[in-house]
């Protein structure tokens, strides 16, 4: 059973033609489906370290050293993405 959660907000930052965008929205896919929740994620081109992946406004990894437009090494694992959609579920909005 997948629940639908409205109040869960999963956004991803990357520049046009970004090599790693791809594989970390398979990622938070990946997780959402273990997590069984159903939102979507809100995907957002700019010009910023990418990607970027914010969920309820927080960043993931931490705020990036740079806000230059460049890659990011601090790639979020599935346990980081986990974690964060886990301790987002148990916020105030719950």
């Amino acid at each position: 059973m997948r629940i639908s959660d409205d109040s869960l907000k999963i956004q991803l930052f990357y520049f046009a033609g970004c090599p790693n965008a791809a594989p970390v929205r398979a990622l938070v896919a990946k997780c959402l489906e273990r997590l069984a929740i159903d939102t979507a994620i809100v995907e957002v081109v700019s010009d910023q370290p990418s990607p970027t992946l914010h969920i309820n406004d927080k960043d993931v990894m931490g705020e990036p050293t740079t806000s230059a437009c460049a890659c990011r090494l601090d790639l979020p694992t599935e346990a980081d993405v986990m974690r964060a959609l886990i301790h987002a579920g148990r916020g105030p909005t719950r």
